[in-house]
């Protein structure tokens, strides 16, 4: 199966998780409160990848490149001096791969996925994906980056586009994490729960996304994380800062990041794009003949998502909540909601002379010598 990231959506009020403890401990007493900010997003008064139009729309030939092993990107290009200060004249994609990689290189967790991707023989291209920011696809090991249209030399001149890129790189390759951990949830569970792990998913790769900007910006770049702050997960960038100034101590326990994690559920607009993208992936897959499991949602499963690189898990203690608690399990669009019943109902069909059934027993008392079809 081959994930694309999926990132527009329309405003929505932002919502907070509300923690009943400040400890880890806690979480297990943990309530959730839904109310609206005093303020709405406003996407329509800064840059966004989903509003701005390239200033070029095609890519040079020249500097087409070909999928490369993540093993065989230069780091040492841009080893020498501040980081701050690395150049951007990129020529073509290699300089480009070679300068994310370079910076990944300075944040501690960048750094393990990174190499994780590159020990399970992960390759990387950029092209032009209609500003969708990456697609992963785990059968032949390759990311694919969005350029958002632009040549490797108009990259490099753009600030946003060019963290932009980064972000989604550190974003892949988290998915790429997730990949290798052999997950095989769409085959054992439910599609419901299907739709709830790919939430959570989501909500881990920014929330390590927004860790490694952190870390980025403590080594000198500080450039990814002033886009983050910037972006549509701002909020979540911003609750990381709350925290850490309220609980360092929160950055090691990790109770920064499973506050942060929670946040990505507050926005109604973060949730029901990704509910439709993972829906409409889920239906091409039931139409190729594909079958769903049948097991419920439980903490282990959410919780084996937080897993870090050091082994520690972030979510350890909140697995409960969030298979329990409305604030993560509501789907508020009707029309997601429609199609995750239509699945769900497809996905239990048997036809029997042309006849469908959702009960076994039943079609074997009317059709007790004909083969039993299963969709």
């Amino acid at each position: 199966m081959s994930f694309t990231s999926f990132s527009a959506r329309a405003n929505s009020p932002i919502r907070e998780y509300e923690f009943a403890s400040n400890t880890a401990q806690g979480f297990e007493d943990v309530k959730s409160a839904r109310f609206d900010k005093k303020y709405k997003k406003d996407h329509s008064d800064r840059m966004t990848q989903n509003t701005i139009v390239p200033m070029d729309n095609k890519h040079h030939s020249d500097s087409f490149l070909s999928p490369i092993s993540l093993s065989q990107v230069d780091m040492s290009a841009y080893q020498d001096g501040d980081i701050q200060s690395l150049p951007y004249s990129f020529q073509k994609d290699q300089d480009v791969l070679n300068w994310m990689a370079d910076v990944v290189e300075q944040s501690p967790n960048g750094r393990a996925l990174l190499k994780r991707a590159q020990a399970a023989g992960w390759m990387i291209v950029l092209e032009d994906l209609n500003q969708n920011g990456f697609e992963i696809d785990s059968d032949i090991c390759l990311i694919t980056l969005d350029h958002f249209g632009f040549s490797p030399h108009a990259l490099g001149r753009s600030i946003h586009y060019k963290n932009a890129v980064l972000l989604n790189f550190i974003k892949a390759l988290r998915h790429v994490w997730h990949e290798d951990q052999n997950y095989d949830y769409p085959v054992t569970h439910r599609p419901d729960v299907v739709v709830m792990m790919e939430r959570g998913r989501a909500a881990d790769c920014e929330t390590i996304a927004i860790l490694i900007a952190w870390e980025l910006r403590a080594s000198g770049y500080g450039e990814a994380w002033r886009h983050m702050l910037g972006s549509d997960e701002g909020d979540m960038a911003m609750i990381f800062t709350r925290i850490m100034e309220k609980d360092p101590s929160g950055f090691y326990d990790g109770t920064v990041l499973t506050r942060t994690f929670c946040q990505w559920y507050g926005d109604e607009g973060r949730i029901t794009a990704q509910d439709h993208k993972i829906l409409e992936d889920m239906d091409e897959d039931l139409k190729a003949g594909f079958k769903f499991g049948d097991k419920p949602l439980r903490r282990d499963d959410i919780e084996k998502l937080s897993g870090m690189p050091d082994g520690q898990i972030y979510l350890n203690g909140m697995g409960q909540n969030i298979c329990t608690d409305p604030y993560f399990l509501s789907m508020n669009d009707t029309i997601n909601e429609s199609h995750l019943f239509q699945i769900v109902y497809d996905s239990k069909i048997m036809l029997v002379e042309g006849v469908p059934f959702r009960d076994r027993k039943l079609a074997s008392l009317i059709f007790p010598h004909k083969k039993i079809k299963v969709l």
